[in-house]
């Protein structure tokens, strides 16, 4: 056997990449092709430079389990055999019970995550699932104790959330502001402030319309600030020439993208007809 010295770790000489890539396979770990180099050549590589090296080429390997303080080759390879599918409780029953252990199910989870072991184990609930509790009272599943616990943390009859506000409440979200319309209907207790100053004066915003915040202050919600806009006219208005915090020059920022959707749909509208024209023209040539 070569004795053990210095060897330059950054260089991968093609003898011995040559001898990485033809010894290699899925039953071959990386610590023994370690012992095979350095037997072969007397070069020594660390177990990281190995294994950035195989990963590199894409060369394939036997996972080390040797020297892991949960699990012998043997118990490893049998866990792998039994993972898809199962639960980790069951997991652990098996392997408890095969080879006398005393696994917990944190154990079994984690090294399943440090492998990158997939379970293959699908949780989600199918079509027709019943609860176990379903129908049953809490005295058949839970202890006098458990109830007088859980009674703590159940909400009370007429019981009000600290956080809940008064119909009429404006409050900021994000970029907005929103105001509370009404109770107990969820998301929909809250319109955005602005559009309810608008409906309030105008009545519903129309389809395919938004409102436009002419000094660019979305928390300016004055009647006087708000103009209704097509959605195709904001569009240009954003990305071709943006906005300021003048309201002269945003209302000429909107008479300018107007204008330019103007433009471009009479463009459109003139190729079709000339679109038409030739098409009639053809059909009188080629007509019987």
């Amino acid at each position: 056997m070569a004795e053990r010295g210095k060897w330059d770790r950054r260089v991968w000489p093609q003898e011995i990449a040559e001898f990485v890539k033809k010894n290699a396979s899925d039953n071959v770990t990386i610590k023994h092709m370690q012992e095979m180099i350095f037997n072969q050549f007397g070069a020594e590589y660390t177990y990281e430079q190995m294994k950035g090296y195989y990963h590199r080429n894409r060369i394939p390997f036997k996972p080390n389990y040797r020297g892991n303080i949960l699990l012998t080759d043997e118990q490893a390879e049998y866990l792998i055999s039994i993972i898809p599918g199962l639960r980790s409780d069951e997991i652990v029953k098996k392997m408890n019970e095969q080879f006398g252990l005393d696994l917990t199910i944190g154990q079994i989870r984690t090294w399943k995550k440090n492998h990158k072991v997939p379970s293959g184990y699908d949780a989600r609930f199918r079509k027709g699932h019943e609860s176990r509790t379903k129908g049953a009272k809490w005295d058949d599943f839970m202890s006098p104790d458990a109830q007088k616990n859980s009674l703590q943390t159940c909400f009370k009859k007429g019981n009000v959330p600290k956080n809940k506000v008064p119909v009429g409440t404006v409050s900021r979200r994000g970029e907005y502001l929103w105001i509370k319309v009404r109770d107990n209907c969820g998301p929909k207790n809250f319109m955005l402030y602005h559009r309810y100053i608008w409906e309030k004066a105008n009545g519903p915003v129309p389809d395919g319309y938004k409102l436009f915040f002419l000094d660019g202050n979305p928390f300016n919600c004055k009647l006087e600030n708000l103009k209704l806009v097509k959605e195709s006219v904001m569009v240009i208005a954003n990305q071709k020439y943006g906005t300021t915090s003048d309201p002269e020059i945003n209302e000429m920022i909107l008479n300018a993208a107007q204008l330019k959707l103007a433009v471009a749909s009479a463009m459109k509208k003139k190729e079709r007809m000339k679109d038409h024209e030739r098409i009639q023209g053809w059909n009188s040539h080629t007509g019987p």
